[in-house]
């Protein structure tokens, strides 16, 4: 009975999370810092290329200690 009561536990815990990647990343929506892969791949997804290009220049801005 013990061991059922393991097995048990451990399928429970191993369970798929089909929902992990659909949680917002905070670090993926500053405006100020390093850009993320998934920021990125968001905007590009949406076809916002003006709103890609004004992150990543003023990312490379704040990189160089530009205002």
């Amino acid at each position: 009975m013990e061991a059922l009561q393991c097995l048990k536990y451990d399928f429970k815990k191993s369970r798929l999370d089909l929902s992990s990647h659909l949680v917002a990343n905070e670090a993926d929506y500053t405006i100020e810092g390093p850009v993320t892969f998934a920021a990125i791949k968001e905007l590009m997804e949406a076809n916002k290329l003006q709103e890609l290009d004004d992150l990543l220049r003023n990312s490379a801005s704040t990189a160089l200690g530009k205002p």
